[in-house]
């Protein structure tokens, strides 16, 4: 088979394995999710994506590779076995410390999970704090959720 026309199913494939299939398994909006990703890479501007995940849990981050990975890891490829595997229900922890909690995808998930956990979420940027804090309160989860705008490391200063 001539070379030209295999390299196109073959990135088509490693696409769909990418992209495709975590945004199928973890989102239920995947499509719509879908058709603005590739409208941001066509004409990039600023907007925002609202993930609304299977397992409960409704995000919004900016629309972009960076920001968009962290969900899809969580969520979509389920990079952590929150849903996939009996750790989380064997260990049962009380407290959760989310370090970089970025948007919140990894608290979120964690406080689907277990409801009788408390979790605190740093995050040292802002901006994506900003996301953080409006994602718990979206998600009811201010009781059980503490966020903190603060790096963490192990001096004192400014990061």
């Amino acid at each position: 088979m001539d070379l030209r026309v295999i390299a196109p199913l073959r990135r088509g494939f490693d696409n769909y394995v990418r992209v495709i299939a975590p945004l199928r398994r973890g989102f239920d909006n995947w499509p719509e999710l879908l058709v603005r990703m590739a409208v941001q890479r066509i004409r990039p501007r600023p907007s925002d994506l609202e993930f609304i995940t299977r397992s409960g849990p409704r995000l919004v981050c900016p629309n972009t590779v960076a920001a968009r990975a962290g969900v899809l890891e969580v969520f979509g490829l389920d990079t952590y076995g929150l849903f996939s595997s009996s750790w989380l229900a064997e260990c049962r922890p009380s407290r959760v410390l989310d370090i970089g909690a970025h948007v919140g995808s990894f608290t979120l998930a964690v406080s689907s999970q277990l409801p009788d956990a408390f979790c605190v979420a740093y995050e040292a940027s802002p901006s994506t704090f900003d996301y953080l804090l409006y994602n718990v309160r979206r998600n009811g989860g201010m009781e059980r959720v503490e966020v903190v705008s603060a790096a963490v490391t192990s001096r004192d200063g400014e990061v």
